[in-house]
């Protein structure tokens, strides 16, 4: 399922895909009955402003007097590289417009990505945001604290805190995903559950891996040959082709668990099979 954070409490536009996988015949989970208003930016950090250096990673970059003027000059929502663009006496520095970009006071932050400090400039300060300010759009609380570099270079090892930040799943979103989870779990979440029964989708997996197996074949005609009388199936093959359609046969476990190449075995001699398996073992069926 695609979820976007700002729905769930992080001031932020973060949309990711979540794939939640269970054997419970639980079906597909919804967090719709976790979404919360929409939340500014200057809601999440205006009150850490003032507070630098006294708070845990709050520590903000030390910049020349010629990119806090570049900065001063970038409107919310614009990028330095438009201030410079539209004001040549900031200098020609290469700067893309992807970076130094002015967070907007009341809306939600864009996402934040690994290395924001270079992609964030603070709506109100003349300077990049800092690791707790990013942390507060992530939705961490102050009392989690990053360690490690500040920022680090390529050939320096581990992940800085910025780098942990920008690349982690915003906590209040992943607590919602945690929640509905564990009411899936406890049997109290089986809400839009699959109409496909059980004996539909294992029929539906079959002639999925039946199909692959046929194309497969079909692709590498050079193979054919009666090399497969001389294997361990050898009896099943020779049943197979004898008995009736409808009839079936069992495949022992030592000879496998994922013994579709029986079919592959069939289809070269012109006879359908399907297998269907019940509780780990196998049954091969002859269709036509």
């Amino acid at each position: 399922m695609k979820l976007n954070a700002v729905d769930y409490g992080v001031p932020q536009k973060r949309e990711r895909a979540f794939i939640v996988g269970n054997i419970i015949e639980a079906g597909m989970i919804s967090l719709d009955s976790y979404k919360q208003p929409k939340i500014s930016v200057q809601e999440a950090i205006d009150d850490l402003v003032g507070f630098e250096h006294t708070v845990h990673n709050h520590e903000p970059m030390k910049h020349s007097p010629r990119i806090i003027a570049r900065f001063a000059a970038t409107e919310p929502g614009e990028s330095t590289r438009d201030a410079m663009d539209r004001d040549p006496s900031l200098g020609d520095a290469k700067i893309t417009k992807q970076c130094y970009r002015r967070l907007i006071a009341n809306k939600p932050a864009p996402t934040l990505v690994a290395n924001f400090v270079t992609t964030t400039i603070h709506y109100s300060q003349h300077r990049n945001i800092t690791a707790r300010e990013g942390a507060r759009i992530q939705s961490f609380p102050d009392d989690f604290v990053f360690h490690g570099l500040k920022t680090r270079m390529s050939w320096q090892k581990g992940l800085s805190q910025f780098e942990q930040i920008g690349n982690s799943v915003p906590p209040k979103l992943a607590f919602c995903l945690a929640k509905e989870v564990r009411l899936m779990f406890e049997g109290k979440r089986r809400a839009k559950k699959s109409s496909k029964s059980k004996k539909d989708r294992i029929d539906n997996d079959l002639d999925v891996q039946y199909a692959k197996v046929m194309q497969k074949i079909q692709n590498t005609s050079n193979n054919k040959g009666r090399r497969g009388r001389k294997s361990k199936y050898q009896k099943y093959y020779n049943y197979l082709e004898n008995c009736s359609i409808g009839d079936s046969i069992e495949i022992p476990e030592y000879l496998g668990r994922n013994p579709q190449f029986i079919e592959a075995a069939m289809f070269r001699r012109n006879i359908k099979i399907t297998l269907v398996e019940d509780s780990g073992n196998f049954q091969a069926v002859k269709v036509a």
